[in-house]
């Protein structure tokens, strides 16, 4: 696969369009001349312009259903070339053998569209095309409005799920401090029952004490 979905349509406007005019250019240029070729050069450059016209119509929709196809798009530099190519005439080829019978069985149909067309065309004024505008701008008009609308709603959507997430965090958080349990006994500070500057007993006590017990005696 040689061409992608950017190179390809950039290669099918380049062959397309550039050689085939300066070509068409030079066979103008030579019929302005009485050239003896310049005949043949400008109806066949002619018949170019209306099948790759016609191609250029059929791409619209083809780029959009079978662009996946594998090499769609070099089918179609290779369709170009097959058009303009002088060996190959396929622009002849597809018009004598398809458009020009199709276009002469079709060609007072087409007149009188076309005819009527322009005619209205050429008859239009700005009270014509003042429903045109009125619908357009109410078209814009609630387009904005939906957009708004749209903003707000995920706007509210997004603060209802942020209350939302918030909201379990305050609840566990209270139910903690509700819930704590009270402090055990041995984390807090054992009881003082005596001072141990007042009742520390020390050797000197029992020698006083056995003192005072013998003057007694005595």
């Amino acid at each position: 696969m040689f061409f992608g979905s950017w190179s390809g349509p950039l290669a099918v406007v380049v062959l397309g369009f550039i050689r085939p005019a300066y070509s068409t250019f030079k066979a103008l240029r030579a019929r302005s001349a009485d050239s003896s070729n310049a005949e043949a050069d400008t109806v066949a450059w002619l018949v170019y312009w209306v099948v790759f016209s016609l191609f250029n119509l059929a791409e619209l929709p083809l780029d959009r259903l079978i662009s996946w196809v594998p090499l769609y798009y070099d089918l179609k530099v290779l369709f170009v070339l097959w058009l303009q190519l002088p060996y190959t005439q396929g622009a002849m080829v597809a018009y004598k053998g398809h458009i020009q019978p199709w276009l002469e069985k079709r060609q007072p149909l087409i007149d009188k569209r076309i005819e009527a067309v322009f005619g209205r065309l050429a008859t239009l004024s700005l009270t014509d095309l003042q429903p045109t505008f009125d619908a357009a701008a109410e078209y814009v008009q609630q387009y904005v409005q939906q957009r708004e609308l749209s903003k707000n709603s995920v706007k509210e959507m997004v603060q209802k799920r942020e209350k939302a997430s918030a909201e379990p965090t305050a609840t566990q958080n209270g139910s903690s401090d509700e819930t704590a349990p009270p402090p055990s006994v041995s984390d807090a500070d054992p009881p003082i029952f005596f001072s141990a500057a007042k009742d520390e007993v020390t050797p000197e006590t029992f020698v006083s004490l056995d003192s005072e017990e013998s003057k007694k005696d005595q």
